[in-house]
């Protein structure tokens, strides 16, 4: 009964500091790339815990930048800009916590307000569930009167690729997944 007892508060007390850390704002400091492109793509991203948010994000950046666009990247929190006239496009990207998109993405959009037709990109990653979590991104960004133009969710432990799976590291494809996104978005003529 006692061991029972100590479970069950240590598993609290973890899901308690999980809940925290995964809800929280973090602060970075704005890296800009390719500072002579055109337009500007803003990407807001929550970092999460590990270091696979951040690389992913950083491989989709990069493909947007091969694409021409000068890249604008700011960790989701309060000093992150909410004027949308000045970006070309909008990308939101971060982890996937308890089946939904980092609750740091999700008030960004809210202090944002409207989005003005704003073109948005969703970039997720997750242990191996993602979809859901898209699609209530997907939703913010409709009710914030965005345009959802791209989404992705790639993963840690599910195959990002079936075809590649077991030939190329995982995490590999997910970051070469990534890059092909942003590289699919041509910036506006």
């Amino acid at each position: 009964m006692k061991a029972t007892i100590v479970i069950a508060a240590v598993l609290a007390a973890a899901a308690a500091v999980l809940l925290v850390l995964t809800g929280r704002e973090v602060q970075r400091a704005p890296v800009e790339l390719n500072p002579g492109g055109r337009p500007t793509a803003l990407v807001v991203f929550h970092p999460g815990l590990s270091d696979f948010p951040d690389s992913v994000v950083r491989a989709f950046a990069d493909g947007l930048v091969e694409q021409g666009w000068r890249v604008r990247l700011v960790a989701a929190n309060a000093d992150a800009p909410t004027d949308m006239a000045p970006f070309g496009l909008l990308a939101l990207a971060g982890p996937v916590y308890w089946w939904s998109p980092a609750p740091a993405l999700t008030r960004y959009v809210r202090r944002a307000g409207d989005l003005h037709g704003t073109p948005v990109a969703v970039v997720l990653t997750g242990a191996g569930q993602g979809e859901r979590a898209l699609g209530r991104m997907r939703r913010v960004v409709e009710q914030a009167h965005g345009k959802v133009v791209r989404s992705l969710a790639v993963y840690t432990l599910r195959p990002n690729d079936e075809r590649l799976y077991g030939t190329v590291p995982n995490r590999r494809i997910a970051f070469d997944l990534a890059r092909a996104a942003g590289a699919a978005i041509a910036p506006p003529p």
